[in-house]
């Protein structure tokens, strides 16, 4: 006899009742649980919800709510999605005043390594479950702290306003100057530079001070991606009494 307290055990998962972030197992007692995520993990492939894998596959992932593509001539990609013609390309276009010229990546699962692209540079194209990000890894003090990337989208009035991260090898927030230099209605270069300092910010007051003390290597990237909705109320109606759990 097993214990009362045992979990249940999942039979198989119930392909039909698919969203298009969660997915509902059918359990060893009889009853039934959904599992929530709060990003994607379903695309649409025809009519049916496939699992996303965001692996580069040759050039490109395909097996995801949107289409990306490794440039051939410059450090950089294309973004698609694939419910509607909206398509963006990134591209590292300098470093300080040069011009970094192409390599082949290393392709490893989801990311795409272009190894010292300067020196104390190396630039990694990392995919995910909804959108892909360019990691800007400074080595040393003595690496470039400036970058001009490129953005263009293929249709006007789209939303450009990529989102810069930058993080230091213990994790501190780095204190990033951010600009448009030239920006037209389909397109923009950004100037991304960084002081050399990290941010700190005081728990009680939440004011925010700069500090020189930077370990390094140090992670900075411009963000893009398909923003996909998270799990709808209307999703869950028809799970009512169901063992939701949120990953």
């Amino acid at each position: 006899m097993g214990s009362s307290d045992t979990p249940p055990k999942i039979l198989k998962e119930i392909l039909k009742l698919r969203g298009e972030n969660n997915k509902t197992y059918e359990l060893d007692n009889g009853q039934f649980q959904l599992q929530g995520f709060k990003s994607a993990i379903h695309y649409k492939d025809g009519k049916e919800l496939k699992d996303i894998d965001p692996n580069i596959d040759g050039d490109r992932v395909t097996r995801a709510p949107y289409i990306a593509i490794l440039t051939k001539d410059k450090i950089g990609f294309t973004f698609k999605k694939k419910e509607t013609n909206e398509e963006i390309l990134v591209e590292l276009e300098r470093l300080g005043d040069k011009e970094i010229p192409y390599q082949l990546p290393l392709i490893n699962a989801n990311t795409a390594l272009y190894e010292n692209v300067d020196k104390d540079v190396d630039i990694l194209i990392q995919f995910n479950n909804t959108g892909g990000r360019m990691f800007r890894i400074l080595k040393s003090p003595e690496a470039e702290k400036k970058a001009i990337f490129h953005i263009k989208q293929n249709e006007k009035g789209l939303r450009i306003s990529p989102k810069f991260f930058g993080f230091d090898a213990k994790g501190r927030p780095l204190n990033l100057k951010t600009k448009p230099i030239l920006e037209t209605d389909y397109e923009v270069y950004i100037e991304d530079i960084f002081t050399g300092q990290t941010i700190s910010v005081d728990e009680k007051t939440r004011v925010r001070s700069l500090s020189d003390e930077v370990d390094y290597p140090v992670k900075i990237d411009p963000e893009v991606s398909t923003c996909l909705k998270g799990l709808l109320l209307s999703d869950t109606k028809r799970y009512r009494g169901a063992d939701i759990k949120w990953y």
